[in-house]
């Protein structure tokens, strides 16, 4: 109980020091009171709602957080956004959003159950619910794009026979549809001005899929090459040939991860329910006797 008063008391002296640095005006606060609020000012208008809340830890969250673990929310963010979810949100409001959602968490667990163990449960249920969801926004498009790239490089290779350039043709074919051509579609926007296969590096670097790295960069050397045509056509080639083997790996690896899932929610209550209905009449009968 103690314990639970002591946790109470730091988390609420804690938010009533954020409110203070947010609502008392600069000519009320003091030099160091000044210094943090003008730490957690952000450039532009602050977000409103959840995440204004997570805006407010943005700074410290990306300074003291691993470089792994904002790699990795940067990535499922980056699909999310791509798929039309989680706007304007960065890796550092993520994961000062599991920080808050892992404390409120907690908090309510050891409210509720008055007991450490279940309130560290509900604090790493918390911790992991918003990730969790920023991953299955994205998953769905990346898996998207992933079926579909193939078939647009080889359009993107028939369309380069023709004769256009190089670029020429990733313009034409990014108003194809699908995932795949809307990202290059958002590529060739945000390379105006400046090397559009230097935007699709940085792009693909940003997706963290290493096929789509491995084709911005020899899609460079094709630009530079002498038979684009032929190189194209192989790179196409490779491409495909790279997916079916990853996709037919999956489909062997099918088997055996259902194999658990199958065990605990079929086998077990088939197993269960066939033993009550018989054991329990035999239960009873020895009882009796």
């Amino acid at each position: 109980m103690t314990g639970l008063i002591v946790v109470i008391g730091v988390s609420t002296g804690l938010l009533v020091g954020i409110l203070l640095l947010e609502a008392f005006p600069p000519e009320l606060q003091g030099r160091a009171a000044r210094a943090i609020n003008e730490s957690f000012k952000e450039p532009q208008e602050r977000p409103n709602g959840v995440r204004g809340a997570a805006a407010a830890l943005e700074k410290p969250v990306s300074k003291w957080s691993p470089a792994w673990l904002i790699q990795r929310m940067h990535r499922d963010l980056y699909w999310a956004q791509l798929a039309g979810a989680w706007h304007d949100w960065t890796p550092a409001q993520v994961l000062s959003l599991r920080i808050l959602a892992a404390s409120a968490g907690g908090i309510l667990g050891l409210i509720v159950f008055g007991d450490f163990l279940l309130g560290g449960l509900t604090a790493f249920l918390g911790w992991e619910a918003p990730g969790i969801l920023v991953s299955r926004a994205g998953r769905g498009h990346k898996r998207r794009f992933q079926a579909e790239f193939p078939e647009y490089v080889q359009l993107l290779a028939a369309q380069a026979a023709s004769g256009i350039s190089l670029e020429e043709a990733l313009s034409r074919t990014s108003g194809s549809g699908g995932a795949a051509a809307s990202w290059v579609a958002g590529v060739v926007r945000a390379s105006q001005g400046r090397s559009l296969f230097g935007q699709l590096q940085k792009e693909a670097r940003e997706a963290q899929l290493p096929e789509l790295v491995s084709f911005a960069i020899q899609l460079e050397y094709v630009a530079n090459g002498v038979s684009q045509q032929d190189l194209l056509g192989k790179l196409a080639r490779s491409i495909a040939n790279e997916y079916l083997g990853q996709a037919e790996s999956r489909a062997e690896k099918i088997g055996a991860e259902l194999v658990v899932p199958m065990v605990v929610f079929y086998f077990l209550p088939f197993v269960l329910t066939i033993l009550a209905i018989i054991g329990w009449p035999i239960l009873e009968s020895l009882g009796g006797s």
